[in-house]
Order: structure tokens, then sequence, then C-alpha cells
């Protein structure tokens, strides 16, 4: 069996391009040392074949996209952002609403029941009757309820939530009760309340007759998150390889230039870094870095050859290194990097950072 080669600080970069680039990877010959110079600055990444499309580089592919899998968070966390993102919490967005508002007592969202002690907030949740998943099917709450049920049957009897008497009124309209036991509760405190039902919903109308909530949910998410409900869709999985999402086309009146994106997976931190010089990458994650690498990576960055940024995600301290034609975005652990899609695609083609 041919073992590759470290490459670390002795990596030439133009020659690392070019393979990658050939699509080959080099074989058991040691290369020279080689520290960066200005000549070697002036090597561009070259353009990725798929001109409109984002492509994202992970070191390990999960086995489902359950978000709840600690082993597959990183990378289930970015496909759901795209495919159910105006759903998730940090990227809330009031247009999923029939009155394009969030609930709160002045419109009539919440409702104070009880008195003093037994006092409760009442949350009402109608939603716009044009929401359609992927597969034109129209959103109900049944799929919004089928992500409760399950939320509840996983958890057994130590409940996460402090709701109760969650039911549907019509299929854009349910109820619930939140007990907030007679405590005055800040506004943040509603709203949590309010999104604590705002799950991720589930497309209930392809759930199998006896198939259990817990059933669906890992089923659905071990074949990946289709039909979606976002602007992307999980179009292509191929094992060991990569995962495709693709536009949806115009959903309500929002054009996205970025058709598609992709999830490669490259478990060798040097191909992975080598990638990114060669723009076969856009970006690649990197975790628990060789010391070797990283100072490769520090000095490539000193000759503006890529960039790169920490952050913390599920409790891991992730290194992010991608073109230096990409914008300095925000790379948090609130943050998805599959956000900044639009931006970044926009940065790439016309070579600078907007805002």
């Amino acid at each position: 069996m041919n073992r590759r080669p470290r490459l670390g600080i002795s990596i030439q970069v133009a020659l690392v391009a070019l393979l990658v680039g050939c699509g080959t990877k080099p074989q058991s010959k040691i290369l020279d040392p080689y520290v960066i110079t200005e000549a070697t600055a002036t090597l561009q990444p070259k353009a990725t074949s798929y001109s409109r499309t984002m492509v994202f580089c992970f070191a390990r592919e999960p086995n489902t996209l359950n978000p709840r899998d600690l082993d597959a968070y990183p990378i289930a966390r970015e496909v759901l952002s795209s495919t159910l993102r105006d759903w998730n919490p940090s990227s809330y967005s009031p247009r999923i609403f029939a009155n394009h508002a969030f609930p709160n007592f002045r419109n009539g969202g919440l409702q104070t029941i009880g008195t003093f002690s037994r006092q409760k907030i009442r949350i009402m949740l109608s939603f716009r009757k044009d929401m359609n998943w992927s597969d034109s099917v129209p959103f109900t709450v049944d799929d919004l309820l089928l992500s409760y049920n399950y939320l509840m049957e996983s958890s057994g009897r130590n409940s996460p939530t402090l709701l109760s008497h969650v039911k549907k009124v019509n299929d854009l309209t349910l109820t619930a009760i939140y007990n907030s036991n007679g405590i005055e509760q800040s506004e943040i405190e509603i709203d949590n309340a309010v999104m604590s039902v705002l799950l991720p919903p589930l497309p209930s109308h392809i759930r199998e007759p006896n198939e259990t909530p817990v059933e669906f949910y890992n089923r659905y998410y071990l074949e990946g998150p289709n039909p979606s409900l976002g602007l992307y869709q999980l179009t292509e999985w191929t094992r060991g390889d990569h995962i495709v999402l693709d536009i949806r086309g115009e959903l309500w009146n929002q054009q996205m230039e970025t058709t598609a994106v992709i999830f490669r997976f490259i478990p060798e931190d040097e191909y992975r870094l080598a990638a990114v010089l060669s723009g076969e990458c856009d970006l690649s994650v990197f975790e628990n870095i060789s010391s070797s690498l990283l100072e490769y990576i520090e000095n490539a960055h000193s000759h503006n050859l890529l960039s790169y940024k920490y952050a913390s995600v599920a409790g891991s301290r992730l290194l992010y290194v991608y073109s230096p034609n990409l914008c300095e975005v925000q790379i948090t652990s609130k943050q998805p990097i599959t956000w900044n899609v639009e931006r970044w695609y926009f940065a790439r083609s016309n070579q600078e950072c907007g805002q």
C-alpha cells in the first residue's frame, strides 16, 4: 500500500495545486523543502469548473445528517442551514407567518390566560398559504407537529420544553400553551418560547402509515433532507465523495445567483489545503491540525495565498481556510458558513469584497 507523504511545511505550492487540479495525487516521492517566496505569491487559484457553485470541503463524511448526532453535526448544520434556512432560530424571518409579523401581544399572536401564580401564555401561530416543499406539496402545521411529536417521543418523560397543549387548529394554524408559572417573562424569554414551537419541520406527506415520529426522523436524515422547505434541496449524495444542494429556483421572490452548493469530503489535511490553493475548494475545514501544516498556512496567508479564521462549533475548535478572493466573512459558532454563500459568490466573481 502506497503511503501518501505528509507535505506540511515542505509542500511545493505550484506542484500540489497542479496535481489537485488534474485530479491526481502525488506518490511516495519526497518533495524538497520549499520556502514561500514572493514569486509564489503571484499564484492565483484557478477558476472552479462550477462557475455558479460554492464548494466547501470537510475531512469527515457523516453517516447521517441528523442534527442531533454530534459526529454529524458540523456538516449536518451546514446542509440544514440551506435546506431549512428560514426555520433556524438565528436566521429567523417573520415572512413565514400569515401577517408577516413575529407573534406578540399587540398582534394577537400571544395572549395571557389565567391569573397570578397560574398565569400562562397562549401562543397562536398562523402561517402563510404559499409555502411549498421542493416536491410542490404545500406546507401544513402537520409538518411542524411531526417534529414536535418526535421531540416528545425521543425525550420520554424528560420534556425539554415548557410548552403544553400543542394543537392543530387548521392546516396553517396551531396553538400552544407556554407555562410561565406565574413569573413575569421578558420579551426575549417569550420569543424563545415561540421559537421552541418552530422546530425544523418534517415533510409529513412522505411518512409511511405505520412509521413512528422517531423512525421517520431517523430515516429522513439518514437518506438526506429531501424534500426541503428552504432555498436549496439535496439532489445528490455520493457516499465517500460529495453532497450536492441545488437551488430550488425563485422562492418567495428571492433570486439567488449561487445555483448550487457542494460539500466535498477529503480526509487528508494536506490535500484539503491544496484544494483551496488550486481553487477546487472555496473553503476547507480543519480540526486538530498539525503544527507544521498550521505554520505553512500562516506563511501562505502572509503572502496572500489564502485566508483563515478560527471558530468553535459544537465544542470543537475548527480552522476555516479559504481563498483570499473571498470576503472576510463572520464565522462564528452561531452562524453556519453557508449563510454567506451569496456574498462569497459575488466576492469570488468580482475579485473584491463588497458589503
